[in-house]
């Protein structure tokens, strides 16, 4: 296996156990909330907060890691961050579970432009690049809600929440063999010519992210029906399942066809809003769009700049900014509206495909 290829497969292995960990905990997270009392609302505020924080930080951690070139030190320090996932088995406040789940999120902003910089760095197309990085990560995404789900058919959330220290372990392990094994011959010696119209991608993104129901929601839908608690997170494996499978695919048609191929994000994504009359088809939808965004919307964003922290650091700050407003969104037109969930989408996407459409089809600058 060609080692640039073997670097990306390692590096693949340490979000498999990242995802493992935190996807784990994500699959029961809004349910276990839902236990103590709370709106949805409020998971709304949470989830979208502790998202706005990963995102929105990614410009500042991007900036300080392009100008330090630090890059392994934020990544070290960002994955650290996911201990904090087990600890959320020592408390009974719902106020510490949550900051405890934002803390998680802030990891993933310390560590995500320094990461994204570093895999686009090495010497592959970057659509396959991601689209790999993406496939094995979802695996452990996948793997994570599975073993959750057959955990509880005999234990409760909490004890759920301590297993994850396990996988956490084996995460900081191949972070270690990782650095070593990219010493040498991994990584480009120069960059390509960058291209125009980074604004409007980043326009584009935020809107389409917007517009992209979370599983928390979904989640927290499914526990106030009384859904069997052992099923909400097989029903997240899927989603994590059909995100891998996408982004392979959607990576590899990127390499081919271009950024044309991010149409298919807005298309999809007001599928992800119908959780309440088919949550399984909904589960499918927010996979595959969220394998397009991490293979495809992350490759595209290498296109744009040679300094690759700050430009990753940006894209996932816009990003982060767009998934608060949706889970606010989201959540306050559940509690209220909930007819109108999937019109909401559909106007975000259509906001989207004009942005879009302006730039990269009119223009044809694809």
């Amino acid at each position: 296996m060609d080692r640039a290829v073997s670097f990306i497969f390692l590096m693949g292995l340490v979000s498999l156990f990242a995802d493992f960990t935190y996807e784990g905990a994500r699959s029961i997270s809004g349910a276990y909330l839902e236990n103590f009392g709370i709106k949805a609302l409020t998971l709304g505020i949470i989830f979208g907060f502790g998202e706005l924080l990963n995102y929105s930080a990614r410009i500042i951690f991007g900036e300080i890691a392009e100008r330090s070139k630090k890059y392994w030190f934020f990544i070290f320090l960002g994955y650290f961050l996911i201990f904090s996932i087990p600890l959320i088995a020592l408390t009974d406040s719902w106020q510490i579970v949550a900051f405890l789940l934002i803390l998680e999120r802030f990891g993933k902003a310390v560590r995500s432009p320094a990461r994204d910089a570093i895999i686009s760095f090495a010497k592959v197309k970057k659509g396959f690049g991601f689209g790999l990085h993406e496939a094995i990560d979802q695996v452990g995404a996948v793997l994570g809600p599975l073993t959750i789900s057959i955990l509880l058919i005999w234990f409760n959330y909490r004890e759920c929440f301590l297993f994850l220290f396990i996988p956490a372990v084996l995460m900081v392990s191949f972070l270690v063999y990782a650095k070593r094994f990219s010493a040498q011959g991994v990584f480009e010696l120069e960059m390509k010519k960058t291209r125009e119209g980074f604004s409007y991608f980043l326009a584009f993104s935020f809107f389409s992210s917007a517009g992209l129901v979370s599983f928390q929601l979904v989640a927290y839908h499914l526990e106030s029906i009384s859904f069997q608690p052992y099923l909400i997170p097989l029903l997240y494996a899927i989603a994590m399942l059909s995100d891998a499978l996408a982004a392979i695919f959607i990576g590899k048609v990127y390499d081919k066809h271009g950024v044309k191929i991010l149409l298919i994000i807005p298309i999809l994504t007001p599928l992800t809003s119908i959780f309440i009359i088919n949550p399984v088809l909904s589960a499918l939808a927010i996979g595959i769009v969220l394998g397009a965004q991490e293979s495809a919307m992350r490759a595209a964003v290498s296109e744009f700049s040679s300094k690759r922290a700050r430009a990753y650091g940006a894209f996932n700050s816009i990003v982060g900014f767009g998934t608060f407003f949706g889970s606010i969104s989201f959540g306050y037109i559940y509690d209220n509206f909930k007819e109108y969930l999937i019109l909401y989408s559909i106007f975000m996407q259509f906001i989207a495909v004009i942005i879009f459409a302006k730039r990269f089809l009119v223009s044809r600058k694809l």
